[in-house]
C-alpha cells in the first residue's frame, strides 16, 4: 500500500497536517504568539499555560529535518515540526510523539486553521498490521478537509476500531475529484486507499506522498519537560528513538507491512511482517505497546492517560486563545 516516505519514518509521517499557509506565515505567528505569551497569559491559571517554545529555521529535504524530531517523547511532545512544500502556499506539521502524529493532528489542525483563516488537510494511511500478540498497528486511512474556522467539512475515513472491526466514516460534501464508486466495496478497508489519497491531495495541487514535495525550510518547535513544573515530573517523560517505537509497532522502514486480516484482496492469507532489527545503539528490550484500541488508535498506557489528557487539554486551549 502508499504510504508516506515508504514507511522509513513511521509512525511520525503516518499522519500529516497540511494547511493552507506558508512557512513564513506560520513562522510569523508563532514567532509573534511566543513574543505576546507572557502578558496574554498572566492571569491564567498555572497549568493552563502554554509553555515556552524555542523556534529553529532549518534547511534540506524531509529525510533531512525528520531526525530532529528525536528522540521521540511521551506523554508529552517535545518537539514538533513545519515544513515548506513546493507549493508555497501550503505547509506540512509532523509531531516528535513516541505515538506519531496522530495524536496531536485534530488539535493541531483545529487550532492553526482556526488562527490562521486558512483551511487544512488531515491525511493518514497506516496498514493495518495489529497482530494477537499486541504487535502492529491498526490500520487507518484518513481524508480529512477543515475549513478556515477549523472545523471538519468533509471527512472520510477507514478505521479499524474496538474488537478488531473496520469502521468508515462517510460525512459531508463530496468534492468533485472523489471516486465515490469505491465507498460501496464489500470490504470496508477498500473503501479509502493510500492511492486514493494521493488522488485527492492532487486533485488540489498537494503531492504529500512524494519525497520532493517537502523543503527546503522548516521550522523546529521544541520545549524543555521543567518547563512542565510542577504538573508533570521530567523523571516520566518517556524518551525513545525512532527505531526503537518501530520495534514496538512491528514497522519495517522501506518495506510497508502487507495488511493484516483474514486474507488479502486476492484471497491469500496475509504474511507475517518481518521484525526490525534495532541498530546496536538502541535499547534491546523495548517496552511492550499499548494493545487497547480506541476508534483505530493506540489508547495511552495508564500511567500516561492523566498526562496525557492534561498535555491535549492545555494545548487545545492555547491554541484557542
Amino acid at each position: 500500500m502508499l504510504t508516506n516516505l515508504n514507511e522509513d519514518f513511521a509512525p511520525i509521517t503516518s499522519t500529516a497536517v497540511l494547511i493552507n499557509a506558508s512557512l513564513e506565515r506560520v513562522q510569523a505567528w508563532q514567532t509573534e504568539r511566543e513574543r505576546t505569551r507572557p502578558e496574554r497569559e498572566r492571569d491564567r491559571p498555572e497549568r493552563e499555560r502554554s509553555r515556552p517554545t524555542t523556534l529553529t529555521a532549518l534547511t534540506g529535504g524531509l529525510r533531512d529535518m525528520l531526525p530532529r524530531l528525536g528522540p521521540l517523547t511521551g506523554p508529552i511532545t517535545m518537539r514538533r515540526l513545519w515544513v515548506q512544500t513546493r507549493n508555497p502556499e501550503w505547509s506540512v506539521y509532523f509531531a516528535g510523539s513516541t505515538r506519531g502524529t496522530e495524536y496531536h493532528a485534530q488539535g493541531a489542525l483545529h487550532g492553526y486553521c482556526h488562527h490562521l483563516q486558512v483551511h487544512g488537510l488531515e491525511i493518514s494511511s497506516s496498514p493495518h498490521t495489529l497482530r494477537r500478540n499486541g504487535t502492529g498497528r491498526p490500520g487507518n486511512m484518513v481524508f480529512e478537509i477543515h475549513d478556515s474556522a477549523g472545523d471538519g467539512t468533509r471527512v472520510i475515513a477507514a478505521q479499524v476500531g474496538d474488537g478488531d472491526r473496520w469502521v468508515f466514516t462517510n460525512i459531508g460534501r463530496v468534492r468533485p475529484f472523489e471516486r465515490t464508486e469505491a465507498y460501496g466495496a464489500r470490504r470496508i478497508r477498500d473503501r479509502l486507499s493510500g492511492e486514493m489519497i494521493a488522488d485527492y491531495c492532487a486533485a488540489l495541487g498537494l503531492f504529500p506522498f512524494e519525497e520532493d514535495f517537502y523543503g527546503p525550510r522548516g521550522l523546529l518547535l521544541e520545549q524543555v519537560p521543567e518547563s512542565y513544573l510542577p504538573h508533570f515530573d521530567p523523571k516520566d517523560l518517556v524518551q525513545k528513538s525512532l527505531a526503537e517505537v518501530q520495534f514496538e509497532l512491528g514497522i519495517v522502514p522501506g518495506t510497508p507491512a502487507e495488511p493484516s486480516g483474514r486474507g488479502s484482496s486476492r484471497g491469500r492469507p496475509p504474511s507475517r511482517p518481518a521484525r526490525p532489527v534495532l541498530p546496536p545503539t538502541a535499547s534491546s528490550t523495548p517496552s511492550s505497546p499499548a494493545a487497547l484500541l480506541l476508534g483505530g488508535r493506540y489508547a495511552p498506557t495508564t500511567e500516561a492517560i492523566g498526562f496525557v489528557r492534561a498535555d491535549l487539554e492545555t494545548t487545545a486551549r492555547a491554541l484557542a486563545s
